[in-house]
This record gives C-alpha cells, sequence and structure tokens, in this order.
C-alpha cells in the first residue's frame, strides 16, 4: 500500500512483502519506508526516510523491525547529512 500526508503532502509511507537474503538463507519479510520532503514544510526542515524489515506475518504497529535503516538528507543538495545507519 502506499499513503501520501502530513502538512502540504510532506509525507510518504509505502508499504510491502518481498525476500530478504542474509548470508544465503532467504526469508519472506514485509517492509515499509517512510520519507519526509523537508522542502514541503515551514521552515525548510531535512529530507529523511526510514527503512523497516519485519519477518512477514507479524504486526508492524505492534512489533520492532528486524533491521532498520535511516537517513538525513540537507534540504535542497541531494547530499547525505550525516550518513546512513543501520540497526538490527
Amino acid at each position: 500500500w502506499f499513503a501520501v500526508g502530513g502538512t502540504n503532502n510532506s509525507q510518504g509511507t509505502f508499504q510491502g512483502t518481498g525476500t530478504l537474503n542474509v548470508n544465503g538463507t532467504n526469508s519472506n519479510v514485509t517492509f515499509r519506508v517512510e520519507s519526509v520532503d523537508g522542502n514541503q514544510l515551514t521552515p525548510n526542515q531535512h529530507d529523511s526516510f526510514v527503512l523497516k524489515v519485519w519477518n512477514q506475518g507479524v504486526d508492524p504497529a505492534t512489533n520492532n523491525p528486524l533491521y532498520q535503516v535511516t537517513a538525513d538528507f540537507t534540504p535542497g543538495t541531494g547530499n547525505a547529512n550525516g550518513g546512513v545507519q543501520v540497526k538490527n
């Protein structure tokens, strides 16, 4: 599914299923990507996204993700600000 909302439609979220391969082992997973277009906000904020991955079949609303990746970008430049952090 896909949803757009927030102030000035600055937030986008999509969720789906896929296959994750870790060290040669495939697992069916659910993933969600949440993003913010900071240029749509006043004052401007950084663009950002979060990718979360869960075992398929668990409820993302009530369970912690197996993996989470976050990124923060400087508005208008497309350059990463501080890099990407991966958590599991």
